[in-house]
Order: structure tokens, then C-alpha cells, then sequence
């Protein structure tokens, strides 16, 4: 069997979806240890933890940058004539195309930019359940974990897929 197999997008939709739902579980488990310790269930930021609510913000604000910019970051040079083909389409695409992977036809590294980016925005609710438990306030988990899912979703296969017509 040949190491260089090209992945279907079934395998892309699964990865996907267990990504989806690893998120899910983090938000579960902020919110069950909120209720077993008896944090307030408010959206509040107790002010000698601020800096580091706001500290966790501002990463998560670094972290969406990266994953919305990592196409950009991700179109090396080519080596080969095959490679310099597909270098050239890719830089002749609008940035806005850049910025969504082509799922019709998925290669292996598709494959692997599409788990690195997901994994990525998987830190951003990994950087709210950091803020809500610094301030014992499970509610500030929400928007990071809205954000982070938000962000599966609209790079993810799932709507990659959609989005392309398969």
C-alpha cells in the first residue's frame, strides 16, 4: 500500500467532526467543574484577575489572526515543475479564495494544514477555559468556545464541502 495516499473527504469530515466534539467536551468540562466547586454562573471578571482575562483575550485574538492568515503562511516556494503548477494557481487566487482550502480533490497536505488549523482553533477555547478558571466564572467560556466552533465550521471540510458544491 502506497504511504502517499490520497485521502478522501469522509476521512476529512470525521477528523472534523471529533474536533467538534473534543471542543464541546472542554466547554462540558468547565461548566461541571463550575458547578462542583459553586463558582458563579455569571459573566464576570473579578477585578485582581482582569490582566489575566485580558491576557488570555488578547491570545485568543492572536490565535484567530493566525488561523484565518495560515493559507498565507503556508505557500512555500516550489522544488519541483508539479509543485511550481500548483504554486502559481494558488497565487493567482484572490486572497479571499486563499483563505478557504479546495476540498473537491484534498491532498495530503490539505489534510494536514486543515488538522493544524482546526487544532488552532481549538486554542482559542482552550485560552477561555484558561480565563474562566482564573475567575471561577464558567459563562466566560461561551464566547471562546462560539468563536472556536464558529471557526471549525467555516474552515472546516464540513463546510468546505458545502461550500463547493460537493
Amino acid at each position: 500500500m502506497s504511504s502517499n495516499k490520497i485521502p478522501n473527504i469522509q476521512t476529512l469530515k470525521i477528523i472534523s467532526l471529533a474536533l467538534h466534539f473534543s471542543l464541546l467536551m472542554i466547554t462540558g468540562v468547565c461548566f461541571f467543574m463550575g458547578t462542583q466547586n459553586g463558582w458563579v454562573m455569571e459573566f464576570i471578571i473579578q477585578p485582581d484577575k482582569s490582566f489575566f482575562f485580558y491576557a488570555m483575550l488578547m491570545a485568543a485574538s492572536v490565535s484567530v489572526l493566525l488561523i484565518v492568515t495560515w493559507p498565507f503562511f503556508t505557500l512555500h516556494p516550489p522544488s519541483t515543475m508539479d509543485e511550481a503548477k500548483v504554486y502559481y494557481q494558488e497565487r493567482e487566487k484572490s486572497p479571499f479564495d486563499r483563505m478557504f482550502y479546495d476540498f473537491k480533490n484534498p491532498t495530503q497536505d490539505i489534510l494536514a494544514k486543515t488538522i493544524i488549523r482546526m487544532a488552532g482553533c481549538e486554542s482559542v477555547a482552550l485560552f477561555g477555559f484558561v480565563a474562566a478558571f482564573l475567575n471561577q466564572a464558567p459563562l466566560l467560556m461561551l464566547p471562546f468556545s462560539f468563536v472556536a466552533l464558529t471557526l471549525q465550521f467555516i474552515f472546516g471540510p464540513i463546510y468546505g464541502s458545502m461550500r463547493s458544491g460537493q
